[in-house]
């Protein structure tokens, strides 16, 4: 990226700012952000348990933990490293006690959520639905461009991309995709989806 990336020394400070330090309010940001993303795709969850899904730009994975039990598998990228190994410590202790078991169950299903750091172990992944919350508006233009041209790369066909940003500042970007014949923008709840045809 193109920008200081120092303020990533600490990235559940940088990604859960005010929630930092309330376990409860950062977990049910992650669910919230994670119903956005269903209410714009509106399926069934049997329409979706077959389905795969991408996380672009993840964070420290609260949306992907919050949304993977909706999916076959889910996959959470981020290019920071420090922010993908936050969210392997998370999953890791996700766990709940249960009175006379011997032993600790998962809460998250780990056969079907993965965490990556480098894009070249996902780029070749195609995905039904890729997603990026809060991301697109915090890059330059042409790193926007870059992520964009990345997340359809990732998406199948039939599939999409949906992402939120400022509409003022990305006219031209979503000029350049609303031009081509094989795509398919709409605008809804706030968020762009880009359907791949």
């Amino acid at each position: 990226m193109a920008f200081n990336l120092e303020h990533w020394d600490n990235p559940r400070e940088t990604i859960a700012n005010v929630y930092k330090d309330n376990d409860m309010a950062y977990t049910t940001h992650g669910i919230f952000c994670a119903y956005e993303i269903l209410k714009i795709l509106d399926k069934k969850p049997s329409e979706l348990i077959t389905k795969t899904c991408l996380d672009y730009g993840c964070g420290t994975g609260k949306n992907t933990r919050a949304i993977h039990y909706f999916f076959a598998n889910s996959i959470g990228y981020d290019p920071v490293e420090s922010c993908i190994a936050y969210a392997l410590e998370e999953f890791n202790n996700i766990i709940k006690p249960v009175p006379g078991f011997p032993d600790k169950l998962s809460l998250l299903n780990p056969g079907n959520l993965q965490f990556y750091s480098n894009l070249n172990d996902v780029i070749n992944i195609e995905h039904d639905v890729t997603f990026a919350n809060n991301v697109i508006e915090h890059l330059p233009h042409e790193e926007q461009m870059t992520a964009i041209s990345n997340m359809l790369k990732m998406t199948k066909t039939g599939g999409v991309v949906i992402f939120n940003t400022f509409p003022e500042r990305s006219r031209e970007l979503l000029n350049h995709y609303e031009a081509h014949n094989s795509l398919e923008v709409t605008f809804n709840f706030g968020y762009y989806t880009i359907l791949k045809k």
